[in-house]
């Protein structure tokens, strides 16, 4: 990891703990098998991070996807620095992830763009009433069938946890990252409005 990030992670996570949820960085091999959990991508197809921290998994992001637009979306400040440094091809928005959908809306960036959503959000930590508010987010920016991919070092609080307007589709264990970590991958489900519409198509 470049300029130190171990090192910064660890302090910013002595410092905002609720925010990071951890005290390490992801691993190289946690980042690829998040990565590889995006499917292919069109030319115009745009990826949406949250919670980059030091920029572990946004550097997986950019190797696969090289020609794809990425948006970060990172609270913390020391974290934005870091990566606006070493990712200058890469929009960096600091921001909560709340705001994802203005975000999107300054850009010009239509939901339809958008491919997938990555997140190394520590949902377990962070304020109960912020939850909700970033899933809702998700949900209006992500169309029918598209992914939200999240890791997370808990995997029971995600196994038993439903996420509005998303239904749980593949889980995969990474047991050499430190701590052991997991990726769930939820597709995004119609309004009910829609699925009605679908059915009466058929």
């Amino acid at each position: 990891m470049k300029r130190g990030g171990t090192l910064l992670f660890l302090k910013e996570g002595l410092k905002h703990y609720r925010e990071c949820g951890t005290l390490l960085p992801s691993s190289p091999k946690l980042a690829k098998a998040i990565t590889n959990a995006v499917p292919p991508l069109k030319p115009d197809d745009v990826l949406i991070e949250l919670g980059a921290g030091t920029g572990v998994v946004t550097r997986e992001l950019r190797a696969r996807f090289p020609r794809n637009r990425i948006i970060s979306i990172e609270i913390n400040g020391e974290f934005v620095k870091k990566l606006r440094y070493e990712f200058p091809d890469v929009e960096i928005v600091e921001a909560c992830a709340s705001t994802m959908l203005r975000i999107l809306k300054d850009r010009g960036i239509s939901n339809q763009r958008v491919a997938a959503v990555v997140s190394g959000i520590p949902f377990v930590s962070i304020p109960d009433e912020l939850k909700p508010k970033i899933w809702g987010a998700m949900a209006e920016v992500l169309e029918p069938g598209k992914p939200y991919i999240q890791f997370s070092y808990i995997a029971a609080y995600w196994t038993k946890k439903r996420v509005p307007g998303f239904e749980r589709d593949k889980r995969k264990r990474v047991w050499t990252n430190i701590p052991p970590a997991n990726v769930f991958t939820f597709k995004r489900q119609a309004a009910p409005q829609e699925s009605r519409k679908t059915a009466h198509a058929r």
